[in-house]
């Protein structure tokens, strides 16, 4: 059922992507990393101002994805650190405020990570 298992994949992408756009977040990148990993098809990075946008983000998605039937797998970090993972699959969410995001420069490693 691999065909199944890529629609619903799409399907959690496309709702995680509109459910953070909905909340007029600092930016959005999102990046496919199926040719450099195998923990995920795409990792999606949303960056805010502060650490309570990352926790009213945080628990937004964690509703909304819910109420959808696409409830989050698995989550670390506290919107206190400043950074916030969620698993969905196919689909990891980074939330970062901009000084983390910076920091860690997720991005920048994944867009430069040869092919598997």
């Amino acid at each position: 059922c691999k065909q199944i298992d890529l629609a619903l994949e799409q399907l959690y992408y496309d709702e995680a992507v509109y459910f953070i756009k909905e909340k007029k977040i600092d930016s959005l990148e999102e990046i496919y990393v199926a040719d450099k990993t195998v923990i995920a098809d795409y990792f999606l990075i949303a960056t805010v101002k502060n650490n309570l946008q990352v926790r009213m983000l945080n628990e937004f998605l964690e509703e909304s994805s819910e109420k959808e039937g696409m409830p989050v797998l698995h989550k670390d970090g506290e919107h206190l650190s400043g950074w916030i993972v969620m698993d969905f699959g196919g689909v990891i969410v980074h939330i970062f405020t901009v000084d983390k995001k910076e920091h860690y420069s997720l991005d920048k490693f994944w867009k430069n990570k040869e092919t598997k």
